[in-house]
């Protein structure tokens, strides 16, 4: 079972320092391509890391440059400076600062489809919301209400028979259009408190729901 990924919050600090030095493998991606490559050279303004062909990429296009560590993946996204000309030239890219860090997520995250409701503070009217995925430590919420990353919501959670209120943080947000043309929004929020009983039922519905996608687990 492939594990999730989540974004983190806090950076290492000489994180880029590290892993942009000369001898240091890692992924290149452009254009629906993934290449491995190693890093050659590194200074405060450029890197340059190897590459087989000599015919692209050219100068000015984006790539990801992609580090696998043991906790996750480190993502940059550098522009090249300089393509190669022939083989063995590599790619002379601007150096990145500013890494997406990746991290393999340290709780199962249970697919749902689940109708619930939120609000941003007690007291106030709840708004509609579909629960996308759950896990113990957190929820995927989309809907149709527009929040900003770093709110306080109070999630409505019906399981088990009963509704189970959740304090939550938005952490993430995305949006899309859907098929009816409405802006929607999805959020990923960490939990922070629960009310009597709530955590065990999340527990336990993740479960079953584990259960439910793989068979064989739980199984004597």
């Amino acid at each position: 079972m492939a594990e999730e990924l989540v974004k983190l919050v806090a950076l290492e600090d000489g994180l880029a320092d590290r892993l942009l030095q000369s001898g240091t493998p890692c992924l290149v991606r452009f254009a629906d391509n993934t290449f491995l490559v190693t890093v050659l050279e590194s200074d405060e303004e450029t890197i340059r890391v190897s590459f087989h062909a000599y015919d692209f990429p050219v100068a000015g296009m984006l790539v990801d440059l992609e580090f696998h560590e043991p906790e996750g993946i480190v993502r940059f996204v550098a522009k090249v400076l300089k393509g190669p000309k022939r083989e063995g030239d590599g790619i002379l890219l601007e150096r990145p600062f500013t890494p997406q860090i990746i991290q393999h997520r340290a709780t199962y995250r249970a697919s749902t489809s689940i109708d619930a409701t939120f609000a941003e503070r007690k007291g106030r009217s709840h708004e509609r919301c579909t629960v996308k995925n759950l896990s113990t430590t957190g929820a995927s919420l989309e809907s149709r209400v527009p929040l900003q990353r770093g709110t306080i919501v109070n999630l409505a959670l019906p399981i088990d028979g009963r509704t189970h209120e959740i304090e939550s943080r938005i952490c993430h947000v995305a949006t899309y259009t859907r098929k009816d043309g409405a802006k929607a929004y999805v959020y990923g929020t960490r939990f922070l408190n629960y009310s009597p009983g709530a955590g065990t039922a999340v527990t336990n519905y993740v479960w079953n729901r584990l259960k439910e996608l793989y068979p064989s687990i739980g199984a004597d």
